[in-house]
């Protein structure tokens, strides 16, 4: 492992100070809806964001350069950020974490949401398919807080 990731990794964990994010200035995308979903003196936001790609490794670096850029710039507990496709249309009331190429949870502030610190849910491979319907039917896997850094690491 290089220093690099070795650095990046212990951000993940908290150990170091989360990196300024910048993939977001450099993948095409476009955040279409930011709801409050504060509760019990915590706040907390879910994002929703388009990209053009279709690829899970993308999604999946943006989705958490996205949370950690809102975490520092509003001080967020937690926030969850779904990161759909571009030709899937931008209603919000069209997406939710079964239509998102990746969704991102970030729980800097250890919140009762979840226990972990970060988990991302994103698709298994590339989504080829046009219809409304093919990111909704593609088989999904569960990534922890190294592996989503490690997205982030590769595509940045």
């Amino acid at each position: 492992m290089t220093i690099l990731k070795a650095f990046f990794l212990a951000a993940a964990i908290g150990l170091v100070a989360q990196p300024k994010p910048v993939l977001a200035d450099t993948v095409s995308c476009q955040i279409y809806a930011i709801e409050n979903t504060s509760a019990s003196g915590q706040r907390r936001e879910r994002v929703f964001v388009a990209i053009a790609e279709n690829a899970p490794d993308v999604a999946t670096a943006l989705g958490y350069s996205v949370a950690s850029s809102k975490v520092m710039s509003k001080g967020l507990d937690y926030v969850d950020v779904f990161v759909t496709r571009r030709l899937d249309g931008t209603n919000r009331a069209d997406h939710s974490a079964g239509t998102a190429l990746a969704w991102i949870r970030f729980n800097p502030g250890r919140t009762p949401v979840m226990t972990q610190k970060m988990v991302a849910k994103v698709v298994v491979s590339e989504v080829g398919d046009l219809g409304e319907l093919a990111v909704l039917l593609m088989p999904k896997r569960d990534l922890v807080a190294a592996e989503v850094m490690d997205a982030y690491l590769d595509n940045k």
